[in-house]
């Protein structure tokens, strides 16, 4: 069984998005959350799951320099 997941997160002024699938691991990085929340939901809709509302989670994950 394949597991595939897309992680979204901040780190050092940067987001990044993970995408997992078939074994594998890519790292894509962002200086925008909406660009990366972007890419994150094309991801997830080409993989089959759900779109997420980036938006609605609020600033929780950004990185301290931008709050």
């Amino acid at each position: 069984m394949s597991r595939s997941s897309v992680v979204v997160f901040a780190e050092n002024e940067e987001w990044s998005v993970i995408v997992i699938e078939n074994d594998g691991e890519s790292s894509h990085p962002f200086r925008f959350q909406k660009h990366a929340s972007s890419f994150a939901n094309a991801q997830r809709a080409r993989l089959g799951f759900p779109m997420i509302d980036f938006a609605a989670c609020g600033n929780a994950n950004l990185p301290i320099a931008a709050r």
